[in-house]
C-alpha cells in the first residue's frame, strides 16, 4: 500500500462537490483490494464486494495485489483531485477516515467527503 502510484476508486453521487474534497470515507470491518486494473494498466483501492459491480465476471479485467481491512487503510493520506484547499493538509485533510455510513450495495465502499456539502 506504499505506492504512490495507487488511486482510491471513490464513490460519489454528487461531483459538482468534488472541488470541495476533504477526506475519504471507508468501512472499517469492510475488505478492500488493492487490483492492478490490466485494461488501463493503473492500481486502485476498491472494496472486494465492489469489484465485479465494475469489472462484471471477466476475471482477466484486473489482478488482487493485496487485501486488508478497511481500518488499515485509516490515516492514509492521498492527493486530491482538485488542489483548491491543498493548504489544508496541514490540519489534516486528505487523509482516509473509518465512518459507519459507508455501505457495499452501491458505489466502491469509499465515499467521498466535501464536509463544506453537508
Amino acid at each position: 500500500m506504499e505506492d504512490n502510484n495507487v488511486k482510491f476508486m471513490v464513490w460519489t453521487t454528487t461531483p459538482w462537490t468534488l472541488p470541495s474534497n476533504l477526506a475519504l470515507a471507508v468501512k472499517s470491518d469492510m475488505d478492500y483490494i488493492k487490483i492492478k486494473d490490466n485494461k488501463r494498466d493503473e492500481i486502485f483501492i476498491l472494496a472486494e464486494c465492489r469489484a465485479k459491480a465494475f469489472y462484471g465476471k471477466d476475471k482477466k479485467a484486473f489482478e488482487v495485489l493485496d487485501k486488508f481491512k478497511g481500518k488499515d487503510l485509516e490515516g492514509k493520506e492521498y492527493v486530491p483531485m482538485f488542489d483548491f484547499f491543498v493548504d489544508r493538509k496541514k490540519n489534516g485533510c486528505f487523509k482516509v477516515i473509518t465512518a459507519d455510513f459507508v455501505t457495499s450495495d452501491t458505489g466502491t465502499g469509499i465515499v467521498h467527503c466535501a464536509p463544506g456539502f453537508g
